[in-house]
Formats: structure tokens, C-alpha cells, sequence
């Protein structure tokens, strides 16, 4: 489900940005619901693609979050939930041509 509203008083647990793709930084989360919002920019006229998901420590995939195919130079903004995260230390695995900003955020 998409919801791009984010409440301003919403303190983020992890920010990451980035282009292309990689590996971000290992954050920590305690168990629970999160809110991933993302925002995505394609800088070429041709567009941009990405794939990125929420790994666990051992590497298994917790979800996807903001996979998007820009079909045109511009931005994309949104937000997708991640509901009963296990407490522990995670990362976001991005394959991506985009430029990109992830924050996570408790629900």
C-alpha cells in the first residue's frame, strides 16, 4: 500500500542516500511496524529503474521497498510500510540507475 503522507513530528531511525546501487550502512531497529519513505530521481531523459529492499542481519529479504520504474527524467515520492520487523540490525539492498533517498520511520 502507498501512502506518501508522513507526519512532520516523525523522528527517522535511519536515513540513506545514494545513486546507483550498493549496500547502505547497518541501522538497528527495534521489533515493529516502520514506514519507509523514499523519494527517487531520475536525472536522465530516458528515466531510471530501481529495486530496493529491507535486509535482515542474515541477509534474508524483509520486504521490498520503493521499486519504481521512472519511465522519465523527473521525481517520485512515497511511502511503504514494513509491519513486524524483528528486532535487530538491518540494511537496505538497492540496485538502482536512480538517485535515492530512503528514510525509515516507526509507525
Amino acid at each position: 500500500m502507498l501512502d506518501a503522507t508522513i507526519s512532520p513530528a516523525a523522528t527517522a531511525v535511519a536515513r540513506v542516500t545514494g545513486t546507483n546501487s550498493k549496500d547502505t550502512a547497518r541501522f538497528r531497529l527495534i521489533a515493529g511496524d516502520y514506514r519507509v519513505a523514499w523519494t527517487i530521481t531520475a536525472s536522465a531523459a530516458r528515466g531510471c529503474n530501481q529495486i530496493a529492499v529491507l535486509r535482515s542481519p542474515n541477509g534474508k529479504v524483509s520486504d521490498g521497498v520503493a521499486t519504481r520504474t521512472l519511465s522519465l527524467k523527473g521525481v517520485e515520492k512515497g511511502v511503504d510500510h514494513v509491519t513486524m520487523a524483528a528486532r535487530g540490525t538491518y540494511y537496505f539492498s538497492i540496485a538502482s540507475t536512480c538517485r535515492w533517498a530512503i528514510s525509515i520511520l516507526p509507525e
